[in-house]
C-alpha cells in the first residue's frame, strides 16, 4: 500500500481520533487495514467501548479469517488495549477457521449411496431411459414421483438379475422376485412385520411406468391387481401406524421439549456441542408445527428464498414451491416460534446484531440449517435428529399435527392441509373426523398454549 492510500485510510472519520498516535504511525500497512476495518464496524454499530461479544459479531459478519484477526490483535495490542480483549480477537478468528475446517462435520447435503438392491439409470434398457426422459421433459409427474419410479425400476432389474430372470415388465416371475426381495428387507427392518405401503407404492410406480411405456393391457392389469392387493393389506396396517403416535410425546410436548432444550443448549460450554444441540432443538421446534419433507428442507429452505422475515408483522414465514407436488406453500409462524429462527441465525452472536445477521443471511440466501462449518446439514439430517428424540423419523410430525389439533374441530385439519398441501383424500390417511373452521394463526396458538402449559413436570419423564 502506498503512502497516499495509507493516508486516505487514516483520514476517514472513524480513524481521525487515532491518526496522530505514535503507535498508529508505527503500524504496518496490514495492521492499518485491519484496524480501519474494525473501527468502521464499531462506528456503524455505534460501539463506544467494544467488548468480546462485539469482536465475535465482527468476525462472523465480515468473514474475518484467523490471519486477519491476528493482524487486528497486533494493532490493538500496540494501542495498549487489555490482554483479554486482544486475546479474544485472536481466539475468535481461530474458532471461526476451526469451525470451517472441521473435517468431522464436512459433507454434502445430498448423500451418496452405494447401490446394493438396485441398479443405476445408466444400466436401464435404452427404451426405458427414453421413456423416463420423456416423462421428465413433460413434467408428467412431480420430481419426487419420478425419482421413486426410477428407483423402483432399478430394484426391479436388480431382483430379476439376482433371480436369473429377464428384466421384462411382461415377466410376472420377475415382478414376484422383486416383491419377495422387498418383503424380506421390510421384515428385517420392522421386526418381522413387513410394511405393505412399501409394496403398494412399488406396484403403483411400475404401473405408472408401464402405462407411459405402452405395455400390453394384460401387463397393466397385472400391476393394477398387485397394487390393489398390497393396498388392502396396507389398509389393515393403518391402525398399527397410528398406534405408534400414542407412544410418543404430542406435538405440543415436543415443542415444549424443544423450547426447554434450546434454553439449556445456550449453557453448553463446548462450542461444537453447543451448536449441534441448538441446531437440533431449533429444527425440531419449528418443524413440529409444520412437518416439511426432507427434500424441501434440503433444497427449499434458504433465507430470502423459501424462508422470510416480514418487517411489518415481525414474524417469520416459509414461502416456497413444494418438491412433491409443485404447490405454492405459505406458512406464517406466530411470534412464539421466533426464538427458534433467531437462534439459528445468531448462534453465539449477541442479539444486538440480529438485524445485520438476518440481512446477511437473506443477501447470501443462506440455508436455514447450517452445520458449525457453515455447510448445510446432510439430506435426511432432520429425520435422524427427530429419531434421536422420539425413536421415529420426522414424518411422524404430520400425523401428530392432525392427531392433536383435531380436537379443535376442522381448525386443526384445515391447518394440517394448509401447511402440508394435503388433499382431502390424503388427510383421511392421517385423521378421519373433522369439523369446520380454519385459521393457521389460531392452530399455532393452540400448539403454543399447550407447549407453554407443558411445564417441567409434564415433560420431565420424556427427557
Amino acid at each position: 500500500m502506498n503512502m497516499a492510500n495509507r493516508t486516505t485510510l487514516l483520514r476517514r472519520e472513524h480513524m481521525q481520533h487515532l491518526t496522530d498516535l505514535d503507535a498508529v504511525q508505527q503500524m504496518t500497512d496490514l495492521e492499518i487495514i485491519a484496524l480501519e476495518d474494525f473501527m468502521r464496524f464499531a462506528c456503524e454499530h455505534q460501539l463506544s467501548d467494544p467488548r468480546e461479544i462485539d469482536v465475535d459479531a465482527y468476525v462472523a459478519l465480515n468473514d474475518v479469517s484467523s490471519d486477519s484477526a491476528s493482524t487486528l490483535a497486533r494493532a490493538m495490542s500496540q494501542l495498549g488495549l487489555g490482554v483479554d480483549f486482544v486475546d479474544a480477537i485472536s481466539k475468535s478468528g481461530r474458532n471461526r477457521d476451526l469451525a470451517r475446517t472441521n473435517t468431522r462435520l464436512k459433507g454434502n447435503h445430498q448423500r451418496t449411496y452405494k447401490k446394493t438392491v438396485s441398479v443405476p439409470l445408466e444400466e436401464f434398457p435404452d427404451s426405458w431411459r427414453a421413456t423416463i426422459v420423456e416423462l421428465r421433459l413433460r413434467c408428467a409427474y412431480s420430481p419426487s414421483i419420478l425419482t421413486r419410479m426410477t428407483q423402483r425400476l432399478g430394484m426391479f432389474i436388480f431382483s430379476a438379475r439376482t433371480a436369473g430372470l429377464t428384466h421384462d415388465l411382461n415377466n410376472a416371475f420377475a415382478e414376484r422376485a422383486l416383491y419377495d426381495d422387498m418383503l424380506e428387507r421390510s421384515e428385517a427392518r420392522n421386526a418381522g412385520g413387513a410394511r405393505y405401503a412399501y409394496l403398494r407404492t412399488t406396484a403403483e410406480e411400475l404401473l405408472r411406468f408401464a402405462t407411459a411405456h405402452g405395455e400390453a393391457a394384460d401387463t397393466l392389469q397385472r400391476f393394477k391387481t398387485s397394487r390393489d392387493s398390497w393396498q388392502k393389506l396396507e389398509t389393515k396396517q393403518s391402525p398399527l401406524k397410528m398406534a405408534k403416535v400414542t407412544t410418543i410425546p404430542s406435538a405440543a410436548q415436543v415443542i415444549a421439549l424443544a423450547t426447554q432444550g434450546l434454553a439449556e443448549a445456550h449453557n453448553i460450554e463446548h462450542p461444537t456441542l453447543r451448536h449441534q444441540d441448538r441446531l437440533k432443538w431449533c429444527a425440531i421446534g419449528i418443524f413440529a408445527a409444520c412437518g416439511p419433507r426432507a427434500e424441501d428442507v434440503a433444497t427449499k429452505l434458504r433465507w430470502g428464498d423459501g424462508v422470510f422475515f416480514d418487517e411489518r408483522t415481525k414474524k417469520y414465514k416459509f414461502d416456497y414451491i413444494t418438491s412433491k407436488n409443485a404447490k405454492h406453500l405459505i406458512i406464517p409462524f406466530e411470534k412464539f416460534w421466533s426464538p427458534f429462527f433467531e437462534a439459528l441465525l445468531l448462534g453465539d452472536i449477541d442479539r444486538r446484531y440480529l438485524k445485520h445477521v438476518r440481512e446477511k443471511a437473506i443477501l447470501t440466501q443462506q440455508p436455514l440449517l447450517l452445520k458449525e462449518n457453515g455447510e448445510p446439514v446432510a439430506y435426511g439430517w432432520i429425520g435422524r435428529a427427530w429419531d434421536s428424540l422420539l425413536g421415529t423419523g420426522s414424518h411422524i410430525a404430520r400425523t401428530q399435527i392432525y392427531d392433536e389439533l383435531a380436537a379443535t374441530g376442522e381448525l386443526g385439519i384445515k391447518y394440517g392441509q394448509a401447511v402440508m398441501h394435503h388433499s382431502d383424500q390424503v388427510v383421511s390417511r392421517y385423521r378421519s373426523s373433522n369439523a369446520k373452521r380454519a385459521s393457521i394463526a389460531e392452530a399455532q396458538n393452540v400448539l403454543e398454549r399447550r407447549a407453554s402449559k407443558a411445564g417441567s413436570d409434564d415433560i420431565s419423564d420424556l427427557i
